[in-house]
């Protein structure tokens, strides 16, 4: 205990036994009393005949509020804290943002480097020692370009990945030419679970050849489970025209292919008519998850989508797809997921008398329950285009959804009433959907809601086992509530639909979830909340209502 009474920075937990608690803090007790009395004695003193003695009552005053200082920081509960518990509120403050803390964007030297300077020397050892906050490693040339400025101070990655012990990496780098650092952090690529590299993916292509032949050919990234990879091509200087990339590799990157343990990919590729799927070997079999972002410049030709259809073709057990291109594919392409269950994707357009369709079109997705789809194009015809082939997939894959997601079906410059209409036909198609979302709204949809309202008519509404709605209005979009949705949800509840029903349709409503609507979220403006006042109130109902610019 002696130890822990001494002006040498405590370096660990401190562990105390009652008795030694009881003494200590008897000796606080004790010497906050002698300060007491010493500053008593002190005021009697001070005239300039006792300026010699009042100098030593000075001094022996100073050192026991020392003491006092010593004896509170050892019987400072937050010093028992036990270790584990301190880690869990290490990780806990690193990793309590709402941002993607493994994004390469993410500041780790803002929200790791104050913490850690501003707390005691125990502390900052138990943080030390907390591998899972090293195992997170976000590096931006941009961001953190101070780093890259001399070699010489990357010398500290290697020290922070060391750190991590032997909890996976997740590491995320967005880097140029700057191969000096990506040596040092791929000399941990066994111990990488999560990869996430952007810029130029030229800049990769030696260096990751380089580390697989050092490795062995089998065993380079042997626990990689989620890669993203964001390529930012070069453009020539003075040039406006989109062109393929000078910092795309001149051969095929094909260390991927060894990770065995890979199972999803994200890729967004950049606004030019090219594709990292052309340079880059993933092992397309083995995914389960899928996200491609495509931007492609307007008309751009050269660019051929058999690369995608290709690649999609041999990823047969893909559980989950996101894909989001701007492109249309021949409409004899014909892909079957056996295995997929959820499926986002963007349907980029329509054309008259165009050859090309949207890839809903070639899908044959029997297991396929969660469908989201954005509309590219909002007009009339495109929308009745994506019905089609929407009912064709039902038809030929017997799917059976349980939610619904519409993304900018109603842009409040087309035809509402006729979108409307389309709309409900197609929902009259799919009795099993439980949840409805409606994303990016910007038209009245009235006849919508009126056509999902419960009423006493003896035939199903549409969507009878719905149970959550939401919807989410555009920041520039109609601005008018819609009362009938509120009737809507009224009818869907017990408290708000009791009062409108027979005896008869009162009981079987009352024995029956089918009827019943359970959660509403709705995302809209700060006037829309007097409107929704009268639906706040329904005892059975979880509403939550949030401004358009909130998460």
């Amino acid at each position: 205990m002696a130890q822990y009474l001494t002006n040498v920075p405590i370096q660990g937990q401190i562990s105390l036994d009652p008795q030694s608690i009881l003494f200590l803090c008897n000796q606080l007790a004790e010497t906050k009393t002698e300060v007491n009395l010493s500053d008593k004695e002190l005021s009697k003193k001070l005239r300039p005949a006792y300026a010699a003695p009042f100098s030593k009552f000075e001094h022996q005053n100073d050192a026991k509020l020392v003491t006092i200082a010593l004896l509170k920081n050892v019987l400072s509960p937050v010093r028992r804290v036990p270790p584990e518990i301190l880690s869990e509120i290490f990780e806990w403050y690193c990793f309590s943002e709402k941002k993607d803390v493994t994004g390469w964007r993410h500041d780790i030297v803002a929200c790791y480097v104050p913490t850690l300077v501003r707390v005691c020397v125990a502390w900052r050892n138990r943080a030390h020692g907390t591998p899972r906050i090293w195992s997170k490693f976000c590096l931006d040339s941009i961001r953190h370009h101070r780093v890259f400025e001399h070699a010489s101070h990357g010398c500290w990655i290697g020290g922070w990945l060391s750190r991590s012990r032997g909890v996976p990496l997740d590491i995320s780098l967005n880097f140029r030419d700057h191969s000096f650092s990506l040596e040092k952090i791929l000399t941990f690529h066994r111990k990488i679970r999560s990869l996430s590299i952007g810029g130029y993916l030229g800049t990769w292509e030696g260096l990751f050849r380089r580390h697989m032949q050092r490795a062995g050919s089998t065993t380079f990234l042997p626990e990689l489970e989620h890669l993203f990879i964001l390529d930012e091509m070069k453009r020539p200087e003075g040039r406006d025209t989109f062109y393929h990339s000078a910092g795309s590799p001149t051969e095929t990157i094909t260390i991927f292919c060894k990770a065995s343990k890979l199972r999803t990919v994200k890729i967004k590729e950049p606004r030019y008519d090219y594709s990292v799927l052309q340079h880059v070997k993933l092992p397309a079999a083995q995914l389960t998850s899928l996200d491609i972002s495509v931007f492609r410049s307007d008309g751009g030709g050269r660019f051929d989508p058999k690369v995608y259809a290709e690649f999609l073709d041999q990823c047969s057990n893909l559980v989950n797809l996101q894909f989001h291109p701007s492109i249309l594919f021949d409409p004899s392409l014909s892909l079957h997921f056996p295995a997929l269950r959820k499926l986002v994707i963007t349907c980029a357009g329509y054309q008259e008398n165009a050859t090309k369709v949207d890839l809903l079109h070639c899908l044959t997705t029997p297991l396929l329950h969660d469908l989201t789809i954005q509309c590219g194009w909002p007009t009339v015809t495109h929308i009745r285009m994506i019905i089609e082939n929407l009912l064709r997939l039902k038809a030929r894959s017997e799917i059976v959804l349980s939610s619904l997601t519409l993304v900018n079906f109603w842009d409040g410059r087309c035809r509402t009433a006729q979108t409307t209409a389309m709309i409900v036909d197609l929902l009259a198609h799919f009795p099993t959907i439980q949840s409805f979302v409606i994303l990016d709204l910007k038209a009245d949809v009235s006849d919508l809601f009126q056509a999902m309202t419960f009423g006493t008519q003896d035939h199903l509404q549409l969507l009878p086992h719905l149970t959550d709605l939401q919807i989410k209005w555009d920041h520039q979009a109609y601005r008018q509530y819609p009362v009938a949705l509120n009737v809507m949800i009224k009818s869907r509840s017990w408290a708000g639909s009791e009062r409108d029903l027979t005896d008869d349709r009162h009981e079987f409503c009352r024995s029956s979830e089918q009827w019943r609507l359970k959660r509403v979220v709705m995302r809209g403006f700060p006037e829309f909340q007097r409107e929704i006042q009268p639906i706040r109130d329904i005892s059975d109902l979880d509403l939550n209502y949030m401004n358009w610019w909130e998460d």
